[in-house]
Order: C-alpha cells, then sequence, then structure tokens
C-alpha cells in the first residue's frame, strides 16, 4: 500500500477520503441509515465526557456510567416527547397566526387546507372558549378537532375551480340571471362551509350553546388567513415624521408588496413543510427503534471499536493514523458537548426571558432557541426573528428593547461559554462555518445544516495532518 502511493501520510490520506467517500454512499442509498449512524455516534460523543467524569470523581467504572447516562437520556428524551413536544407542538399552530398578524392582508392567495387547520386548531384551542366548556367537554376537543379537520378536507381539499356544477344549479342560474358563463371542461363552482353542516358537527362533542358559538367562530374565521398588519405600525414608526405624504405611501406601498411575496413564500414553505410530517412520523418510530438499540450496543462496544478502527490502516502506516484519527475523536467529542450545552443553556433561559417579559410561546421560543442554537452563528439568526415578531406583536417598545438587550447578554454569555469549553481544541473560522453551513445545507437540506461544523472540523484535521505538511515541506525543500 505504501509503494502504491508513495508515502505514509499519502496512504493515510487516501484511505481517509476513500471512507468518508463511502458514508456518502450509504447517505445516498438509504438517508435513513446514515442518520441513524450519526445520531448513535453524536450520542456516544456526549456519553464519553460523562463517563471519564462519573470515572474521575465519583469513582464509577465505565460499564455502570454509561448504563446511568443512558437511562438518564433515553428518560429525559421520553419526558420531552410526552409533555413537552404536545405543547409546543399547539403553541407553534398559535404563533404561526401570530407571524401572520405582522404580514399584509392577503384575500388574494387561497388559503390552503394547513391553514384551515391551523384555524381550526386556534380557534377550538383558545383559552376563553376552553374555559367555558365543561370538563367532559374539554375531553371531546381532540376528537372534535379531527372531525372538523376532515369535514374541511372533504369541502377544501380538492381544487375548487374544477367542481363540476349540478344540472339543477345549472337552470337555477339561467332562471335568476338569464345567462350562463361557459368555459372548456368541466363547469366551475364555488364551495363553502356550511353552517349547518359544521353545527351537526359541534353538537355531537358540545353543549347546544357552546356548539352555536364555536360554529359562528368557525364559519367566520377558519377560511380566512388571519392579520393585523402590525407591518404598517412598524415602518411608520420607523419612517421620520418630516417625509413628505406621497413618498411615505410610495415606501408603504413597496413594503407592504415585498412583504406580500416573502409572505407567499413562508405560506407555500410551511405547508409543504407540514405536508412532509406525516411521512416524517410514519418513519419515526423504526428510527427511534434503531437508535436506541444501536446507542446501546455502540456505547457497551465502544472501547473495541476505538481500538479497531487504527486497523483499517495498514500497520506501515498506523503512526500517521492514529494521531489524526485521535485528535478528529477529541475535536468532535468536545465541540458536540460544548454545543449541545450551549443550546440547552440559550433555550432554558430564552423560555424564562420569554415569561418574564409577560410574553406567550415561552415554551415554544426556547425549544426553538435549543435547536437553532445547535447550528452555529446561522442558527442565532433563525432564533431571533420569530423572537423579533413575538416582541413587536406585544406592541410595546420597552418590551422590544427589552428582549433585544437580554439577548444579547445571553448570546454573549453563551460564546463566552463556548470558547471556554472549546479551549485548546479545533475552532473554526467563521466565515468558513457560515459557507460550509450554505454548502452543506444545499447537498443534504435541513441535517446538512446541522453536520456542516462537525464535518468541517473533520476536513480541518485533514488539512492540518495531511495537505498543511506536505505545503511546508515543499516550502522547506524551497529554502534549502
Amino acid at each position: 500500500m505504501e509503494r502504491l502511493f508513495g508515502s505514509r501520510r499519502l496512504t493515510v490520506f487516501i484511505l481517509s477520503v476513500i471512507y468518508v467517500g463511502l458514508f456518502f454512499i450509504l447517505y445516498a442509498v438509504s438517508a435513513r441509515t446514515a442518520a441513524i449512524a450519526v445520531i448513535c455516534f453524536a450520542i456516544i460523543l456526549l456519553l464519553e465526557p460523562w463517563t471519564k467524569f462519573a470515572k474521575r470523581f465519583f469513582r464509577i467504572n465505565r460499564l455502570p456510567a454509561v448504563i446511568m447516562g443512558l437511562v438518564f437520556l433515553f428518560l429525559f428524551v421520553a419526558l420531552v416527547v410526552v409533555f413537552l413536544v404536545p405543547v409546543v407542538v399547539r403553541e407553534a399552530t398559535n404563533f404561526y397566526s401570530t407571524v401572520l398578524d405582522f404580514f399584509p392582508s392577503d384575500r388574494d392567495t387561497p388559503i390552503s387546507i394547513f391553514e384551515i387547520n391551523t384555524n381550526i386548531d386556534r380557534i377550538v384551542m383558545d383559552e376563553n372558549f376552553i374555559q367555558r366548556l365543561s370538563g367532559e367537554e374539554r375531553e371531546r376537543l381532540v376528537d372534535l378537532r379531527a372531525e372538523l379537520k376532515a369535514y374541511y378536507q372533504s369541502v377544501y381539499g380538492m381544487d375548487k375551480e374544477h367542481v363540476p356544477i349540478p344540472v339543477e344549479q345549472l337552470k337555477d342560474a339561467l332562471q335568476e340571471r338569464g345567462f350562463l358563463l361557459i368555459a372548456i371542461g368541466n363547469a366551475y363552482t364555488e364551495v363553502e362551509a356550511r353552517y349547518d353542516e359544521v353545527l351537526e358537527i359541534t353538537r355531537e362533542f358540545l353543549s347546544e350553546k357552546n356548539a352555536a358559538t364555536l360554529t359562528e367562530r368557525l364559519i367566520e374565521q377558519a377560511t380566512v388567513v388571519p392579520s393585523k398588519e402590525i407591518w404598517r405600525d412598524v415602518v411608520e414608526a420607523i419612517m421620520p415624521k418630516t417625509i413628505e405624504e406621497g413618498t411615505r405611501t410610495q415606501i408603504l406601498d413597496t413594503v407592504r408588496r415585498g412583504l406580500l411575496e416573502f409572505q407567499m413564500w413562508f405560506r407555500d414553505y410551511s405547508r409543504r413543510l407540514l405536508e412532509q410530517i406525516p411521512t416524517f412520523l410514519s418513519s419515526l418510530g423504526a428510527i427511534l427503534f434503531f437508535v436506541v438499540l444501536g446507542t446501546v450496543y455502540f456505547s457497551y462496544y465502544f472501547p473495541s471499536f476505538k481500538r479497531f478502527t487504527p486497523h483499517l490502516y495498514p500497520k506501515s502506516s498506523r503512526s500517521e493514523a492514529v494521531p489524526f484519527l485521535k485528535d478528529t475523536y477529541k475535536n468532535l467529542e468536545r465541540f458536540v458537548t460544548s454545543i449541545v450545552l450551549v443550546s440547552i443553556f440559550v433555550g432554558i433561559v430564552v423560555a424564562i426571558l420569554i415569561r418574564l417579559l409577560g410574553l406567550p410561546y415561552s415554551l415554544l421560543m426556547g425549544f426553538w432557541a435549543t435547536i437553532t442554537n445547535m447550528i452555529p452563528i446561522v442558527g442565532v439568526v433563525f432564533e431571533i426573528i420569530p423572537l423579533i415578531l413575538l416582541a413587536v406583536s406585544a406592541r410595546s417598545l420597552v418590551v422590544f428593547i427589552g428582549l433585544l438587550i437580554a439577548l444579547l447578554v445571553i448570546h454573549t454569555a453563551a460564546f463566552i461559554i463556548f470558547l471556554k469549553l472549546m479551549r485548546g481544541y479545533t475552532r473554526v473560522n467563521p466565515v468558513i462555518m457560515i459557507f460550509a453551513i450554505i454548502f452543506f445545507g444545499q447537498v443534504l437540506g435541513v441535517a446538512g445544516a446541522f453536520v456542516a461544523v462537525p464535518a468541517t472540523i473533520i476536513i480541518k484535521q485533514f488539512w492540518d495532518h495531511f495537505i498543511s505538511p506536505w505545503f511546508e515541506r515543499g516550502k522547506r525543500e524551497e529554502v534549502s
């Protein structure tokens, strides 16, 4: 092998590239299998520091420490899934309407079935309405929402522009109007939810009075994209008071058109994202099963795996391979541990901050902050955007300024903590980090944004161990 490639370092470099290439082939063949492998390895990277800490300070051997770590981790995940996720999903449904309140009112774009379902959840789960219900009625809300969504799906789920008009309706139209619009293909009609049909559904689950109240709200609001047009107040507050009325109107019109385009993209993206959830949930059970199974066995055999890995290289080249593997593993372990701890810290503090400011959706914002902060630099931007929209919806300058100051303090502290945890380990240049996130996001989708920095750390280890020494050797030969 060394004769083939010319040197031990080149041998290790080429074989390492081949092994990385094999992983990408695995991803191309089965993204699910690759995802399970990455998640299991990430969990191991979190467990290993705990086993070292437990052995050093508590005199606990590796196996009991691993068992304790796995039990705590899986118990924590189970509690999050059972208690936190349902609340977050409910808050996310309501927050969607809060986001739309910022944008201009748009009555030209057809409402999607996803938005209708969102409106149904928002209307049925309104706290003021729920307080009026009896305990038995509250227990029926889940089934009521399912029935209402099924009904609206039957009415609005089809293409409303291609519904044949019944013959009786054609006769009525001719008698009333004296003319009929002729179109090639099917005749067109407009289908809408009917009050009596919705009332019949709500009566099955609620009292007569509550059913009538809910039905009226559904008929009025379920098929309308709500908006309070908060953007107008924000723009007018920013614009100088001395500006001419004609210029002011032109600026408002320009901003409105731009926001309408963004709103259409946001609504379409949200719809497509939500359409993928059933497919994701159908495969989530299998993924979780194999992640748990794989993590249990992988954590137990991980020391053997570490001892075996150098044997993937020729014996004559292992002196070059071992330092590369050790440095790569140590840097990945420290980065994953640091970014997870910092993300949890930011998520908890943001949730507390939102609650202290008197704003809703504290759990949703904390959960969102935790997830987005696992993407360095870029994730902070995605975290702050919904927080700013939430503060703007409160229409309080004190709340808005307080939120910005608090976020500045929180992320300054998080950055300092991250630097402390990463002291002595590889840190990637922020510019390279941003472009890596863009590149891997384009190649691998959403998952690429999360693995971009770890992948960049691996690339940097390739550079430090193989490419840089080769460049430096060339420089030394020129000098000599």
